[in-house]
């Protein structure tokens, strides 16, 4: 290991040369992407453990999701159920990037499995990634859970999923802002108005003790 505790195949962007030393099997990842479902099949039991990362520190599950392939999401989760709720080296879970490529069925094939809706992302920023510490406790840069995606992205039909599966609209991201906040940069409206509609605080304040209140006030 080096200084930052990473064995060689980490330090490799390879996926083959990341396999020869003793890394995950490249095909995994390539299979997933390509929405290879027999190759997979076959693939899986001679498998150690598919809670691996790609060189670009990607699971194999949230691969397949952004790349929309339901056929493989199921096939994943029936092989490994426990990798619902695995972060990828960015935080993000499969619910996360099912609600940023705004994918109805996936986010509901998920939904169906009881994720945990308000986990959080990471910060990708500089200044996020920076090994805070408060009264001797690492602080972690967590940020956006799939509902401040999908306001994000303006997508209603995937939020109202998170909303009804029980997301809470006021955990706030890393720049302490609400999905109301973010509904109300947009300047949404039907948005603000699902969310509200399930009781999002309309005073619950940001970093710069701004609340959606007080946004909707000054526009």
């Amino acid at each position: 290991m080096d200084a930052s505790g990473r064995v060689a195949y980490e330090m490799a962007d390879d996926d083959e040369v990341r396999t020869m030393l003793g890394g995950p099997d490249g095909r995994l990842f390539s299979f997933a992407a390509a929405g290879k479902v027999e190759e997979l099949q076959q693939l899986l039991p001679s498998l150690k453990s598919i809670k691996v990362l790609d060189s670009k520190g990607r699971t194999a599950l949230n691969i397949a999701v952004s790349e929309e392939h339901l056929s493989v999401v199921q096939l994943l989760l029936a092989h490994d159920p426990t990798c619902l709720n695995l972060p990828d080296s960015g935080g993000d879970t499969a619910l996360h990037c099912a609600a940023d490529v705004g994918n109805n069925k996936i986010v509901s094939f998920l939904l169906e499995q009881k994720p945990d809706v308000n986990l959080q992302n990471l910060n990708p920023t500089e200044y996020g990634a920076g090994n805070w510490m408060v009264h001797g406790e690492t602080i972690m840069p967590v940020d956006k859970t799939a509902l401040h995606l999908a306001v994000e992205n303006g997508d209603s039909a995937v939020a109202t999923l998170l909303l009804e599966a029980g997301a809470n609209a006021d955990i706030l991201d890393f720049d302490q802002r609400s999905a109301l906040h973010l509904a109300l940069e947009n300047l949404d409206v039907p948005m603000v108005m699902l969310l509200l509609a399930h009781n999002a605080n309309p005073n619950l304040a940001n970093q710069d003790f701004v609340s959606p209140l007080h946004f909707a006030a000054q526009r």
